[in-house]
């Protein structure tokens, strides 16, 4: 079942992964600055958060199979919309649908995968389900570019999301065969601690780690939109090339992910979770001062490795310390402050590149997450010392 969800992950995002690396032809084709491009990205990002918070409550609620069909198959429609329109702004419309009926993945499918695991393995099954999300990050770059290169940058967009339609329906009907022994099983499914809603240190200090979480995920993506522009006018790179360099930073949780889980299982979270917000924040400075186009691969790759480790300890971390009743819903609290802070962020980066360059952007977005991790840092040490 696992690898199955691993699946669903991966087709979900292989369509919503498609305008980062398909942004400089979006952008030729239309004629479009910085600022306009990050709105193909952000409008996806924002009804993609805006969503997850509704579809949690739902997914406690009414159906998680439910969710989860709209989650895989309505970005599959949403994405053959994309592929058919024809001006600037009904793209961003079909871009705003494909984020809203996407949202609905994600808080939906994390409860269920980890409804048919064993406790030990919970983060090992996160793992596993985040290679397939990453895996998609990671095609999407290597094919939609080429194929944009030849037929246009429509075309991956249709392409891809036809099957994604036919998998969202069969995964439905899969998950609506076992619903009876997910149901024994969520029952039997016991919160971390039995005095949990009592303890007012421990659900602050979840607070503050998902803003932390959310924050420094949020400011990572919203340098990863623009690095295809970035190494295209920067670097004078060509648009195919460059947005396939995408991928080196994806490749990343094609490991990363599983390595996570493991540590997730073994070893303490928030300070592995800190350590890779400080790594990464280190990461994004250094395009400040880099300017060999393989040392940014290596530096994508590295970005890439923090991102996706930290990603599983957050959601396995965020479970471990939720109610199953709740759940779906905090996942989606935690999925909108990141998908919609990237969404928010995206944007305001454009604009800084419009004004100051892609170099002073970056030591912006740098220092941000750094002051963030060390606040946040200090604020959950505090906590801990009370507990």
């Amino acid at each position: 079942m696992t690898v199955l969800f691993a699946f669903a992950h991966l087709v979900h995002h292989l369509v919503t992964a498609l305008t980062v690396p398909l942004l400089p032809f979006i952008r030729s084709d239309f004629g479009l600055n910085y600022t306009q491009s990050a709105w193909a990205v952000s409008v996806f990002s924002l009804s993609y958060g805006i969503s997850m918070l509704p579809a949690g409550w739902l997914a406690d609620r009414v159906s998680r199979s439910i969710l989860l069909l709209i989650g895989v198959a309505g970005v599959g429609v949403a994405g053959v919309l994309a592929g058919v329109s024809t001006h600037y702004t009904t793209l961003l419309l079909f871009l705003a649908i494909m984020g809203f009926l996407g949202g609905a993945y994600h808080p939906s499918s994390l409860p269920i995968i980890t409804s048919f695991v064993n406790k030990k393995r919970k983060g090992q099954a996160v793992g596993i389900h985040m290679v397939g999300g990453a895996s998609s990050y990671f095609l999407a770059p290597l094919i939609a570019a080429p194929i944009a290169g030849i037929w246009g940058w429509r075309s991956p967009y249709i392409i891809f999301s036809l099957p994604t339609i036919i998998f969202g329906i069969f995964l439905y009907a899969i998950v609506n065969t076992r619903k009876n022994s997910m149901t024994i099983s969520v029952k039997t499914t016991e919160p971390v601690s039995a005095d949990f809603s009592s303890d007012i240190f421990r659900r602050r200090r979840l607070v503050i780690y998902i803003i932390l979480t959310a924050f420094t995920h949020a400011a990572t993506m919203s340098v990863i939109a623009f690095i295809p522009l970035f190494l295209s006018d920067h670097f004078n790179v060509s648009k195919e090339i460059s947005g396939t360099m995408v991928a080196l930073y994806y490749s990343s949780g094609l490991w990363a992910s599983f390595v996570g889980g493991l540590i997730s299982d073994r070893f303490g979270k928030l300070p592995v979770t800190i350590a890779t917000c400080l790594f990464g924040a280190l990461c994004v400075l250094l395009l400040y001062v880099v300017s060999i186009i393989w040392v940014i691969g290596i530096i994508l790759v590295l970005i890439g490795i923090f991102n996706y480790m930290r990603s599983v300890i957050s959601e396995v971390y965020i479970l471990e310390q939720t109610f199953e009743k709740h759940r779906s819903t905090v996942l989606g609290i935690f999925y909108l402050g990141s998908t919609e802070g990237s969404g928010l962020l995206t944007p305001i980066v454009g604009l800084l590149i419009d004004k100051f360059g892609f170099n002073v952007s970056y030591v912006v977005v740098g220092f941000s997450i750094l002051t963030a991790t060390i606040v946040c840092t200090f604020l959950m040490r505090e906590r801990q010392a009370k507990l």
